[in-house]
């Protein structure tokens, strides 16, 4: 371009650092839209030349961009689980998984703001934590060992096989924010504690584990830390039941 040769396309990239493709050839240019004040059929690519396109460019705006100026990766929403504290629905986790070369998956946590709406930033601010499942845990069988996983997907595969099972929201290291909640229902229980396979998720089962036998209102709860075998590194019980044979 710009060569006096002729030029079947080429890139730009926006003040945003986002790239973007002009192509100047209808036949290679699949179902991007023309745009008469380039002259060229215009997307913005993700990662490199002929990746999938993620909008349309008019040659005067540019995409919507994230946190410092940054444009948002493309994603899409996967599951939500709702945490209950009995008829009231606190908030909820929602997982996305990003869409573009990189890959990925992100969470995002909300509650109703009332009005028919969500509350997204500081949702703790305007809502409590409690345990995943809660209500199904305080109805559970008397004696019946409650299992503690890292994650709501880990908490329902176990679900789906009979068992009880819950999380604390958000992850690894928020377990002392739900704490008292777990002990409540853990009363006349054993709790058994399934580590993901990575060193955040060990420290984490660690810390349940320290927490449920020390001393306190609630008194000392029975528990257990199960390491599952076989495990590749970051692997969790999900994928011990569907990729290693349970």
């Amino acid at each position: 371009r710009g060569r006096g040769k002729r030029c079947h396309g080429f890139t730009t990239t926006d003040k945003n650092g986002a790239v973007w493709c002009h192509c100047t050839r209808e036949e290679f240019a699949g179902s991007a839209k023309f745009y008469p004040n380039s002259g060229t059929y215009a997307h913005r690519l993700n990662g490199s030349i002929g990746a999938n396109r993620t909008g349309e460019s008019n040659g005067s705006s540019s995409p919507k961009s994230g946190k410092n100026g940054k444009p948002k990766r493309p994603k899409k929403l996967v599951k939500t689980w709702e945490y209950r504290d009995g008829d009231e629905l606190l908030f909820r986790t929602q997982r996305y998984d990003f869409t573009d070369a990189e890959g990925g998956k992100t969470f995002r946590q909300s509650c109703p703001d009332g009005k028919g709406g969500w509350i997204y930033k500081n949702v703790f601010d305007h809502t409590r934590r409690v345990p995943y499942r809660l209500n199904e845990l305080r109805a559970a069988a008397p004696g019946k060992p409650i299992f503690i996983v890292e994650g709501e997907k880990c908490s329902d595969k176990l679900v789906s096989l009979g068992k009880e099972a819950s999380t604390a929201p958000e992850g690894a290291g928020k377990f002392h924010l739900v704490e008292d909640d777990f002990k409540k229902v853990l009363q006349g229980r054993e709790a058994l504690i399934l580590p993901d396979n990575d060193e955040p998720g060990r420290r984490h089962a660690k810390d349940i584990a320290q927490r449920l036998t020390g001393n306190g209102v609630f008194g000392s709860i029975p528990c257990k830390i199960l390491e599952l075998p076989r495990l590749e590194k970051k692997e969790d019980v999900v994928e011990w039941f569907d990729l290693r044979g349970g």
